[in-house]
């Protein structure tokens, strides 16, 4: 029961870190829009995505473990209190990052030959960030209500 208290209270921390990291990464997509043209930065972006996903082994501790302490006692609790669920959310993270990147490749690629236009001229990206927040934050809160339950560890 004291492991359940503990992740709750890490849980609403999570939430607020997610919102923190994600909005200092999409103001740094924008602040590289103005340097780089957007058939350098979009592949850039997938070729990290991609490179993220193959970091996420199985059996190591993932980056944002490695990066920020905090996520470290979050995600051990978590291992403790589902561990197949866990690990289920880490490969749905992985297969999830592949095909963000690729996408983000092909688009970069796509654009560069002229078969499609996704200039930010044309295409609003900053429309998008307050609704990628909210999917976001609804992710970590879908996370947290599957290890909580623990639905593949019955």
């Amino acid at each position: 029961m004291e492991l359940q208290q503990a992740y709750r209270r890490k849980a609403k921390m999570d939430h607020f870190l997610v919102s923190i990291l994600f909005t200092v990464a999409f103001f740094v997509y924008m602040y590289l829009f103005i340097y780089l043209p957007f058939t350098i930065i979009v592949p850039l972006l997938g070729g990290f995505f991609i490179l993220w996903a193959l970091s996420e082994g199985r059996g190591k501790r993932t980056i944002v473990e490695r990066l920020f302490p905090f996520y470290r006692d979050l995600l051990d609790i978590e291992r403790r209190l589902a561990p197949n669920t866990f690990a289920s959310y880490r490969l749905s993270l992985r297969s999830s990052l592949w095909v963000v990147g690729v996408i983000l490749i092909l688009v970069g690629i796509l654009e560069l030959v002229g078969i499609i236009n996704a200039e930010p001229d044309v295409f609003p990206f900053t429309a998008f960030y307050p609704i990628a927040l909210i999917v976001v934050n609804v992710n970590v809160y879908l996370r947290h209500q599957r290890i909580e339950s623990g639905e593949e560890d019955r």
